[in-house]
């Protein structure tokens, strides 16, 4: 054999022990320091709007501004809304005195009254049935048509069913409200009640008032346009907390515990940023088309969120990054 044959098969020998089993030829060192694993950057937006329809009247904030929890972005017109605030108010005022006025009963100048009609109406009842007793005798005896006795008797029933209306008056004016028709009046007041508490809280949605810290990615709308509730005004990122969704490797799955701490590297930055796993998926999945490893890219992998300090805005949104572990223990 010469000397070029045995060259050439001990260089065989050695492409073959370093590529493996599997035949292909991998890079010193990459067993025991895997890829970085691969994702884009994301921010947590949200689409502010008002939870009441009407005229916007002011947006106080411009895109790219930051604003903290708690400040006032946009307002609506509160022409409307104060105005159904004192309707509703002068509800409850009426609402109130007709049950106070259904708990005072009727007044002795009204009992008294009643009484004197009930008195002159039992007297008109004596009258009638003594006239009524006379014709009737009269009829009898053929003296007086029929037709007088028929009249004397509708005057006595006439009379009798007034007594009858008066009584049921007087007791009832002695007696005060009955116990349903105050819950009926109560009732009247806890509803005018809640429909006035209802307008004020329509007052308050009047304006627009952020509910975390951020900045300003969008602004939709202007003054002067007439919004439904619910749409968009304001687009709104939590720029200081993005995050990197990266999918490992069913086989590494168990380096990707809750809070270990990682390294979020980006093309762009000269130094990289810290994070630490919040998320981590239960089912696993077929790895994104759009990473760049073709070693990885048919795996099946887990969806892991890595949550990425960045104080200076640093990141944008859609910018590839690479992450791995702060601690090399798995």
């Amino acid at each position: 054999m010469s000397r070029a044959h045995v060259v050439t098969l001990c260089l065989s020998v050695l492409m073959a022990a370093a590529a493996g089993c599997d035949g292909v030829l991998r890079p010193s060192g990459s067993d025991s320091e895997p890829e970085p694993l691969q994702g884009i950057v994301e921010h947590e937006t949200r689409r502010l709007g008002f939870e009441v329809g009407g005229r916007v009247a002011s947006v106080s904030v411009e895109e790219g501004d930051d604003v903290a929890r708690g400040a006032t972005l946009a307002a609506l017109d509160r022409d409307l809304a104060e105005v159904e605030v004192q309707a509703r108010t002068a509800e409850v005022a009426v609402a109130e005195a007709q049950l106070v006025l259904l708990q005072a009963g009727v007044r002795s100048q009204e009992r008294r009254a009643t009484q004197a009609e009930l008195a002159a109406a039992r007297e008109q009842l004596r009258v009638a049935e003594r006239q009524r007793d006379r014709v009737r005798a009269l009829a009898e005896r053929g003296a007086a048509p029929q037709a007088d006795a028929d009249r004397a008797e509708a005057s006595f029933a006439q009379a009798t069913a007034q007594v009858a209306a008066l009584t049921q008056r007087s007791s009832a004016q002695r007696q005060g409200a009955r116990a349903e028709e105050e819950a009926v009046a109560r009732a009247g007041v806890d509803a005018a009640r809640v429909a006035l508490r209802a307008a004020e809280l329509r007052l308050t949605r009047q304006e627009l008032v952020a509910q975390a810290a951020g900045t300003v990615l969008e602004r939709l709308v202007e003054p002067g346009e007439v919004v439904a509730p619910g749409t968009p005004v304001l687009i709104v990122a939590e720029l200081e907390r993005p995050y990197v969704d990266v999918f490992v490797p069913q086989a590494r799955i168990e380096e990707a515990r809750l809070g270990r701490g990682a390294v979020v590297r980006i093309d762009a930055l000269p130094a990289p940023l810290h994070g630490s796993v919040e998320r981590v998926g239960q089912r696993t999945e077929f790895t994104p088309r759009y990473l760049f490893s073709e070693r990885e890219r048919p795996s099946l992998v887990v969806r892991v969120r890595v949550r990425v300090e960045d104080p200076q805005h640093a990141l944008r949104a859609g910018v590839p990054a690479f992450v791995t572990w702060e601690d090399a223990a798995p």
